[in-house]
């Protein structure tokens, strides 16, 4: 299968400000964080801005528990580490970089850039990039574009619109236009989230939402 063209996927041109960090040989484990230097420097200023404007205690965290580095906080310090954390392979980290940080507003926790890998989040939102061909790769198949098939990752947020406006002024298409949805959770009651889907560089299909609330379930007469 050939692989989507750059405007397809709504590649950024510019040029990420990538930071850099010692590279580390140990393993992907919240120890990885008090062996990286003191030459981090935090992410990208667009996801800095992202955050900010949705009140991300990521971008405002000084409590208890803050790495001594500077720039850098400890996975743990402005929310709960989650207990599932996907690992995606991607073609270029530094392209993925791009999109996750720069235009979706996660921020990068830490990275080994000789082995092509970055830990990002945004808020419980966490996720490993790693660049394929470098390093040890799991895969159980041949790996064509679009990778992800099958899945799409639900991402919580407090407000769509600056992602969305983020993605608009990239020249970013959406895999689907926003929308409002209800679900049913229970047989009375349903919640309601507004929505959209929008693929990563590799295909990896990201869904953004933003809880509307809960209303009962209105049956029909008979």
């Amino acid at each position: 299968m050939a692989s989507p063209s750059n405007k397809l996927l709504g590649l950024n041109p510019t040029t990420h400000q990538n930071p850099v960090i010692a590279p580390n040989p140990s393993h992907d484990s919240d120890s990885d964080l008090l062996d990286i230097q003191k030459n981090y420097q935090p992410s990208s200023t667009t996801s800095t801005k992202l955050n900010s404007f949705e009140g991300s205690k990521l971008a405002e965290d000084s409590g208890p528990g803050v790495s001594p580095v500077e720039g850098l906080k400890p996975l743990g310090a402005a929310s709960i580490k989650p207990d599932l954390v996907p690992e995606l392979l991607v073609t270029n980290t530094l392209k993925s970089i791009e999109f996750w940080c720069d235009l979706c507003g996660f921020e990068i926790n830490y990275q080994r850039v000789d082995e092509g890998f970055a830990y990002i989040s945004r808020g419980t939102a966490h996720v490993m990039l790693e660049q394929r061909g470098i390093g040890r790769n799991w895969i159980t198949a041949t790996l064509d574009q679009p990778f992800g098939r099958g899945i799409n990752f639900q991402i919580s947020v407090p407000n769509l619109e600056p992602i969305l406006l983020s993605l608009r002024e990239a020249d970013h298409p959406l895999f689907m236009l926003p929308e409002t949805k209800w679900y049913r959770v229970s047989d009375t009651e349903e919640t309601g989230v507004r929505q959209f889907l929008v693929a990563d560089p590799d295909g990896y299909l990201i869904r953004f939402q933003s809880s509307v609330g809960r209303r009962p379930i209105i049956l029909a007469a008979k």
